[in-house]
């Protein structure tokens, strides 16, 4: 399991309802609902990894990734792959 390093990162939560935030920006918020994605335009590598640690350590259902400099989301329930955009909200 890849967990959250402690690098320019801060997290609250469970896998019921949390946030991380990587320097300033709040890049995964999550209810037991819906899970928020925000790279607020810092679409790095390290972003994008962070989301995914995120992802894996609170067991929230998605992976993103990177293909011909698009970035993607899947859901991992249904397999549903989607272009990435700011703020976007996945239903879990």
């Amino acid at each position: 399991m890849a967990y959250l390093s402690k690098h320019a990162t801060t997290w609250t939560g469970d896998s019921t309802a949390g946030s991380v935030t990587y320097h300033q920006t709040t890049i995964v918020r999550w209810d037991s609902d819906t899970v928020t994605l925000n790279t607020d335009g810092h679409d790095t590598a390290t972003t994008r990894k962070k989301m995914n640690q995120a992802a894996e350590q609170f067991l929230l259902g998605f992976s993103v990734y990177q293909k011909n400099r698009q970035w993607f989301v899947t859901t991992h329930d249904d397999g549903q792959e989607t272009f990435y955009e700011d703020g976007m909200t996945l239903h879990r």
